[in-house]
């Protein structure tokens, strides 16, 4: 049975088109992770929290471009595989409501993310970026509704746990926020008076050998997943 840590962020929430996504971290290559992560760290000593929305200037700095480069050409980099979801705010009807209606559609984006990119037969650890919001632990209510209906699978899937966590704290979160980020990016057709975010977004879609990050993949596709949510798809 294979297990998995799962490290979810979001981007762009308040515009047209809202992403929420996350880094699927096998744990059978957890310990080379976290060395290229903490030899990322040691090289550029310098780097706080990587966050998209801290990205600036003409060009990505360095650091950047080598957190990239873990996910894609690192030893890790056959352990670490990314998942999001698009959600269009016309399809979200929580987004008109109140904040406690708000909190409750932004987590359900969350569970129906997860339940349809999870695996029968897999474990699963899984983390959120800590929100503060009108329910005190909404992160066990998506786990419970998860496991509700993973139980079922044959063979069945268990989430293990799902906690809140500060993404300042964790780089595979930090991670998760920047690859969300550049979907964000293309599919808000965000202007290019930040050549930085360009020119990040445009190396990530290279890397896939994609024109644009502005696509959806399908539910197979196992490196980098983008789902644009529709109503009653999945």
């Amino acid at each position: 049975m294979a297990n998995f840590h799962v490290f979810c962020d979001e981007s762009y929430t308040e515009d047209t088109y809202r992403v929420q996504g996350g880094i699927w971290a096998n744990h059978a290559g957890l310990r080379v992770i976290r060395s290229e992560l903490t030899a990322l760290r040691c090289k550029h000593a310098k780097a706080r929290e990587f966050k998209w929305s801290k990205l600036r200037g003409k060009e990505p700095t360095r650091s950047y471009h080598d957190l990239v480069k873990i996910f894609f050409d690192s030893p890790a980099a056959p352990y670490l595989f990314f998942k999001c979801l698009v959600v269009h705010c016309a399809d979200d009807p929580s987004r008109c409501l109140g904040k406690e209606e708000r909190d409750l559609g932004f987590y359900k984006a969350y569970h129906l993310l997860l339940k349809y990119r999870l695996e029968p037969g897999c474990r699963y650890r899984i983390r959120l970026d800590k929100r503060t919001g009108p329910r005190v632990d909404p992160e066990t209510d998506v786990a419970d509704c998860l496991n509700a209906e993973i139980c079922k699978w044959r063979p069945p899937a268990e989430v293990l746990s799902c906690i809140g966590v500060d993404s300042h704290a964790e780089d595979l979160m930090q991670m998760a926020d920047v690859l969300c980020g550049a979907v964000g990016w293309e599919w808000n057709n965000r202007p290019s008076n930040a050549p930085a975010k360009a020119a990040l977004a445009e190396e990530i879609a290279a890397k896939l050998d994609w024109r644009s990050l502005k696509r959806q993949t399908g539910g197979s596709a196992v490196k980098f997943n983008v789902w644009r949510y529709h109503p009653k798809e999945k």
